[in-house]
């Protein structure tokens, strides 16, 4: 079954500042849990569900606590204002939390928007949202003023209103760079029931091509004005498609047994050259590593030495994956 499908507006000028705030800029969950806005458990478990400790998040108010309810890990969110669809982003979890809105929107935010949800693999789009409409099924005179959730088709047979939004070709791009099951998404893409399709190497192509498609692929990507540099999600999920479950490292000694709590492998996206030193964010330059080879390349005595080395495996197995299928 396709992940539910949230409308997001975003249009006033107050939404246009806490978005640069809290969804261009993604926040630190190990800083906002040092700092008591969350607590450590909450930190770990959105961590571990989203693979990153660096997370959006956006706020509703209590008139749509029920919608806000329905929302569950894996749901998609589309961002939309002045009819234009422009971001997509995946639900890690939900928090109702004054104290978290306070501290990302301030004191007015704090008292509106305390139904919080937190969101991974943010992506741009370009999408006009009446033709979201029409595969949601609903009427193009139809105003969505709130957080709005689609219904589900119940026509037997039906692949859903869900994945038919999804599965629109200024979407599915996105969506398939930004999803950790590739394959459902495949099916999805395809307007196929839900079959699964084997890993392939015209997969990790196409998630390729939509990620350099998109104008912020370029990740050398967005620097703050305090040098922190924005890394793209879509990044991180093509490598760990391409790692299929197995460490990158150069000498690895065996991947850890057992699964994180989201039932994924131990394995960290890592560049090979870092984005400070004019390395791209791309899956050219990046490796998924199982946590014992992240540490050797990142701390071990023999770091400097291991970058050039680094960055030619990534290259390797990038090229490998876009050779013949």
């Amino acid at each position: 079954m396709a992940p539910r499908v949230f409308f997001q507006p975003a249009a006033d000028k107050n939404a246009a500042g806490n978005l640069d705030r809290t969804v261009f800029r993604l926040q630190d969950l190990e800083s906002l849990a040092l700092r008591g806005v969350i607590t450590e458990e909450l930190a770990v478990r959105w961590q571990a569900e989203a693979g990153s400790r660096l997370l959006g998040f956006w706020g509703t108010r209590r008139n749509r606590r029920p919608t806000w309810e329905r929302m569950d890990p894996g749901d998609v969110v589309l961002f939309f204002a002045k009819g234009q669809i422009f971001q997509l982003g995946r639900v890690v979890g939900t928090a109702h939390s004054p104290k978290l809105a306070g501290e990302l929107w301030g004191k007015s935010g704090g008292a509106e928007f305390e139904f919080i949800y937190a969101l991974r693999a943010l992506t741009y789009v370009d999408l006009q949202m009446e033709a979201a409409q029409r595969a949601a099924g609903l009427p193009a005179t139809f105003q969505v003023r709130t957080l709005h959730d689609i219904k589900e088709g119940k026509e037997e047979g039906d692949l859903g209103h869900n994945a038919r939004v999804l599965a629109l070709p200024e979407l599915a791009g996105a969506y398939l760079a930004s999803d950790d099951e590739l394959a459902r998404v495949r099916a999805f893409q395809a307007l196929g029931l839900g079959h699964s399709a084997p890993r392939s190497r015209a997969s990790y192509r196409l998630a390729v091509a939509s990620l350099e498609q998109r104008s912020d692929s370029e990740a050398s990507a967005t620097a703050s004005t305090t040098r922190r540099y924005r890394r793209s999600a879509a990044v991180q999920a093509i490598v760990l498609d391409r790692a299929n479950g197995q460490c990158e490292g150069i000498e690895c000694g065996g991947m850890p047994s057992g699964l994180s709590r989201s039932g994924r492998p131990f394995l960290d996206v890592d560049h090979a050259v870092d984005l400070a030193l004019g390395g791209r964010d791309h899956p050219s330059n990046a490796v998924a590593l199982c946590p014992n080879c992240h540490a050797v390349k990142t701390r071990g005595v023999d770091a400097e030495q291991r970058r050039a080395a680094y960055a030619r495996r990534a290259m390797a197995l990038h090229a490998r994956e876009m050779g013949p299928a």
